[in-house]
């Protein structure tokens, strides 16, 4: 009997094991692709198990002589969980180990419901008896199957021998493996053994966020158990994120059953930057699970600084906080009496927002009847925000309820990312129908944008009909910013094709490009018209985004280039990106400027900040120069 307990764990451990590596502190596409990996494992099993396979002669035989036969098999499927345990338990106990890794192939051809079941017992005995055997089993399988086994294998393995399995799991090469295997140990020992299991997390710590989430994750166990201990050796740990993220998990349990206690702990700490952000998090926690309470908290909070931290730690939004209508205008009301300033204006569109969710009508009306100033704009701008997601219509009608354009502003701001992406037809027909410049001119980039990444024909038809010509400028360049990226030659002979302004498009679609692929765009240079007015424009803003993405790679370029308006342009923007952090490179590059006019401007410029910095080496920099001496003298009157 003594393999029973740790086998109802591992029964536990099989049924969720695939979600225990979504608990690492990964970043939420990581979840989803290691969620949507085991969903799929799931559904290729239940495809599988719908189906009837037929078991060798061998494998039957396997099952048989282990107690697996397939009348017991098939016995199981109309009883419960738990009767399934008990049944199982009393057959397979008195199996031969040496049978073990054949029983486990045998069951991986089993269909039943009950196979994972037979498996974790299996296992379970196995790790009791000799788990270096399992370990070997494990490894030997195919990759994409020992998942299913590594992290109930070392769980258990921790129970009985927490230094042997962890001395196993650090030795395994695949780091994925390793980490989960880690994670399982130290999350079966830290209810017994939670000092040990946080050396092992300082062993393993690599400063990463699942490092990160190992440590909350312990104390959160310790928390439960021993506040007091738990708390220390959460301060004891070294300065840095894993003690904030230790001290985190230490408070949680305590937070909730008595957060004042709990606060009163952090305030009475001695004053420091883990303090600091655990109290933030905690009073947070406090906040969104017992609004009532933190409201009483914070009014008693004498500190005007103090008090604003902590209503900006409120989430309106928080179910807690969502009452009916008329509650959360109370709400309202009370957030006048505790904050005020920036606080409150931004906390009022927080609250306003909570109410649009429960009625748009009212929001609406609520939103409209506050005073000028700031809390109304951002009111406004939430009403907008959450009813250009649930409705469209109701989003252009409130839009156009708007006397004022600084509120009209506001409302486009907060509505034309959320129409252009999700209701893209309303957003054209807005566009379409209103004779208002504020809404055509404000609206059609955002739309455009969205509208090129799967339709770039489309989209330039339907600018090609705007009547607004600041919009229609608008919508050229942001569709020829897409298009001279995937087709220069079709962008650039649209363009070379007679469109009104020709230059600006030029310097804009190159400008976009650069900023994606300067190389690339510095190619298709060549293939401007030669006699275009403007050219050195384009020039500057391919040097722009150039040097800020690589400043030598830019400056190389440079120099390639022949005298002449589009290498003085190019050489502007260099000295410009570079005097702060190298004024002499700037001082020397602006001199080779062939325009009198220009070169002059940017030496007195580069010398301006330089002679800030370092004057003595400024002006010997100007008087060791070559420059004329007629360009020189200014320079040197500089520092008189």
């Amino acid at each position: 009997m003594k393999w029973m307990l740790p086998l109802i764990g591992l029964l536990f451990g099989f049924g969720v094991g695939v979600l225990m590596p979504t608990r690492d502190g990964r970043g939420a596409d990581e979840l989803v692709s290691s969620r949507s990996t085991g969903d799929q494992r799931t559904k290729s099993g239940d495809q599988v198990s719908s189906e009837h396979v037929e078991l060798s002669t061998e494998a039957m035989n396997r099952l048989s002589k282990g107690g697996l036969d397939q009348a017991f098999i098939d016995s199981l499927e109309d009883k419960s969980q738990f009767e399934q345990l008990g049944l199982l338990y009393a057959r397979i106990r008195d199996a031969q180990l040496d049978d073990y890794p054949s029983l486990f192939e045998a069951l991986d051809k089993q269909t039943s419901s009950t196979r994972w079941m037979m498996q974790s017992i299996l296992m379970t005995r196995w790790v009791d008896e000799n788990p270096q055997a399992v370990l070997a089993y494990i490894e030997s399988q195919p990759e994409d199957q020992q998942w299913r086994l590594r992290n109930s294998f070392y769980g258990t393995w921790a129970k009985a021998d927490p230094d042997a399995a962890f001395s196993a799991a650090m030795g395994i090469a695949n780091p994925r493996f390793r980490s989960y295997a880690i994670n399982s140990i130290v999350n079966s020992i830290t209810h017994d053994e939670p000092r040990r299991a946080v050396e092992m997390a300082l062993e393993v710590n690599d400063g990463t966020h699942q490092s990160d989430w190992m440590f909350e994750s312990i104390f959160r166990t310790w928390g439960r158990q021993d506040v007091t201990a738990a708390r220390q050796a959460a301060m004891n740990l070294p300065e840095g994120k894993i003690r904030t993220r230790a001290l985190t998990g230490a408070m949680q349990h305590w937070m909730q059953e008595d957060p004042e206690s709990a606060l009163d702990w952090l305030n009475a700490q001695e004053a420091s930057s883990t303090i600091f952000t655990v109290r933030q998090r905690a009073f947070q926690r406090f906040m969104d699970h017992q609004p009532e309470e933190a409201k009483r908290f914070i009014e008693a909070e004498t500190d005007p600084f103090q008090r604003r931290e902590m209503v900006n730690g409120i989430h309106f939004g928080n179910h807690n906080w969502k009452r009916d209508f008329s509650e959360t205008e109370a709400v309202f009301d009370w957030l006048g009496t505790v904050v005020t300033g920036d606080t409150y204006d931004r906390k009022v569109g927080d609250v306003v927002r909570a109410m649009t969710d429960m009625d748009s009508a009212m929001a609406m009306e609520f939103a409209m009847q506050l005073r000028p100033g700031n809390a109304r704009m951002n009111a406004l701008g939430s009403v907008a925000s959450r009813l250009a997601e649930r409705d469209p219509v109701a989003a252009v009608d409130f839009l156009n309820q708007m006397e004022y354009r600084d509120e009209r502003e506001r409302v486009i701001s907060n509505m034309s990312w959320n129409l252009a992406r999700n209701h893209p037809e309303t957003a054209r027909r807005l566009v379409e129908e209103s004779g208002d410049e504020l809404i055509q001119q404000r609206m059609v980039n955002p739309l455009v944008q969205e509208w090129v990444k799967y339709d770039r024909g489309a989209a330039l038809l339907w600018v090609e009909g705007l009547v607004d010509d600041s919009a229609r400028q608008n919508g050229y360049s942001t569709v020829l910013g897409s298009w001279i990226q995937s087709d220069p030659q079709s962008a650039l002979s649209y363009i070379g094709q007679g469109l009104e302004g020709g230059a600006q498009y030029y310097r804009n679609a190159f400008s976009t490009w650069s900023r994606q692929d300067p190389e690339m765009a510095i190619a298709w240079l060549d293939e401007l018209p030669e006699d275009m007015a403007g050219r050195d424009g384009v020039y500057r803003a391919v040097a722009d985004s150039y040097v800020r993405h690589d400043p030598m790679a830019a400056s190389e370029w440079i120099t390639t280039l022949e005298d002449g308006p589009e290498r003085d342009s190019a050489v502007q923007s260099l000295v410009y990106q570079v005097k702060r952090a190298d004024p002499e490179a700037a001082f020397i590059w602006s001199s080779t400027i062939t325009d009198d006019g220009q070169r002059a401007n940017m030496l007195r410029n580069s010398i301006s900040d330089w002679k800030r910095d370092d004057p003595e080496a400024a002006l010997a920099a100007v008087e060791a120069s070559d420059i004329d001496a007629e360009e020189k003298r200014p320079l040197l009157e500089m520092f008189d």
